[in-house]
């Protein structure tokens, strides 16, 4: 008999945090089990704050937990494939620049 082989597909994940509306309160960054997010330390938004940002983007498995606990709903979760969670990404930035451009 022929013996099937199973093929495991990555299941990956897109954040997309909204900056300007982040707090930085770092509920995301504890929230998140492959710890892919901290809160940035060098740069602050409009507000003063020193919003959340991934740093690991390619361990994100896009199990949303830190949506779910953001309290200002500053983040989006993706997922899907390898492919498609970096393309998601690519089209949002550039929805957000030329949205940037037209402000």
């Amino acid at each position: 008999m022929f013996q099937k082989k199973k093929i495991m597909i990555k299941k990956k994940g897109a954040i997309i945090i909204d900056k300007e509306r982040c707090k930085g309160c770092g509920l995301c960054v504890h929230a998140c089990p492959m710890k892919t997010l901290e809160n940035a330390t060098d740069t602050v938004n409009q507000k003063g704050y020193q919003y959340a940002q991934q740093i690991l983007p390619n361990y994100c498995v896009g199990c949303a937990s830190c949506a779910t606990v953001c309290p200002d709903a500053c983040i989006s979760v993706y997922r899907g494939d390898s492919n498609l969670a970096e393309i998601i990404k690519d089209c949002v930035r550039i929805i957000y620049l030329k949205v940037k451009r037209e402000i």
